[in-house]
């Protein structure tokens, strides 16, 4: 896959974005994009990269809409 810009997307972007967004430890975390989030990361337990194409998204509990969930986050 590509970015629009023609720059490869991979794992480590998908990684990199929910740190963003979901770990207040890593250096991207930004504190309003995590306001703005929280109501649809409250399931997120974590995510690893699995290869370069490949993540594994844990929740904290089953929930079959957490699919759907991920779509609202930008």
């Amino acid at each position: 896959m590509k970015f629009h810009d023609g720059c490869t997307f991979g794992a480590d972007d998908v990684v990199w974005n929910f740190g963003r967004i979901a770990d207040q430890k890593a250096p991207q975390f930004f504190t309003q994009q995590f306001a703005f989030n929280r109501a649809y990361t409250t399931n997120f337990g974590g995510i690893e990269k699995i290869d370069d194409n490949t993540v594994a998204i844990t929740t904290n509990f089953v929930e079959s809409l957490f699919p759907y969930t991920l779509s609202y986050i930008p």
